[in-house]
């Protein structure tokens, strides 16, 4: 098979994940080129694989309800990421298991007795992020790292704050408690961000809500006007941030749903193992 996912030119931990976690899963069954393609981790159901003559889905998800391709004989769905996701396909709610980010928790677990506060921002973020963590204590935790140093960097912490989606699903997977922001993401995504975070939540009966941040972003012409409110807002967030920590709010799935959609994600990869799913 032939590892279908998007490539961020700068990294993208979620998306990246895939050339992590899937050869540990089935050893040996991924190449270069073929003409089946696996869809796993990403908000990737959507045309892109279309030439492919054989598509093989274990939890990848929509973008939106209407971004999705109809599904025909050359599709085979083990799971998808949430039931939002199902719907849009018009597959059966119980292949909604959830993110397979999640499958992490087999060979990373958290880090005893950590203490910090971790904040990662969405993938294309803001050199402010640095000053703003700073002036709160929190630890950044960059979606545009490694693999291997992001999980690490979210196994140290004690709880997470997020823009970035995949950073709040290992956090659930490690049992750190962890909460959505909404900042940059709102600008660059619209209701893509809403509907993946939904999604994905919906997976693991979360009901679904944010901290609101001011959009933050480097000035493109770096004049000292635009340097002063760029100062202002990073302030009022740290602010923000620092109030929303205090108040100890977190979210956290109940860990015997986080096992049961873990099983049903590792019954989905033990058909592909085993099973021919194309005649």
């Amino acid at each position: 098979m032939q590892l279908g996912f998007w490539k961020a030119p700068q990294g993208n931990f979620g998306d990246d994940l895939n050339l992590w976690l899937w050869p540990r899963l089935l050893p040996g069954r991924f190449t270069a080129v073929s003409d089946t393609v696996f869809i796993g981790i990403g908000s990737i159901l959507d045309h892109r694989f279309d030439r492919f003559p054989r598509k093989i889905v274990l939890g990848a998800g929509a973008r939106s309800q209407d971004s999705v391709p109809p599904l025909n004989p050359s599709w085979r769905v083990l799971a998808v990421r949430g039931p939002l996701t199902a719907a849009a396909l018009g597959v059966a709610p119980e292949l909604a298991a959830t993110d397979p980010a999640i499958l992490v928790r087999k060979w990373v677990s958290k880090v005893p007795g950590s203490r910090d506060t971790g904040l990662v921002p969405y993938f294309e973020w803001s050199d402010a992020w640095r000053t703003i963590c700073a002036s709160c204590s929190f630890r950044l935790i960059p979606p545009t790292l490694p693999v291997e140093a992001f999980l690490e960097a979210i196994r140290g912490c004690s709880r997470i704050l997020s823009e970035s989606l995949h950073g709040a699903i290992v956090a659930d997977a490690l049992r750190i408690p962890w909460f959505p922001l909404r900042c940059l993401n709102r600008r660059i995504e619209g209701d893509t961000h809403l509907f993946k975070w939904r999604d994905w939540c919906g997976s693991l009966g979360i009901e679904f809500k944010e901290l609101e941040l001011p959009p933050l972003w480097t000035p493109e012409t770096p004049s000292s006007l635009a340097k002063l409110r760029a100062g202002i807002k990073a302030r009022w967030i740290a602010h923000l941030l620092k109030a929303h920590a205090a108040r100890g709010e977190f979210l956290l799935s109940p860990s015997e749903i986080v096992d049961e959609r873990m099983a049903r994600l590792l019954r989905a990869v033990d058909v592909l193992r085993d099973g021919a799913l194309f005649g």
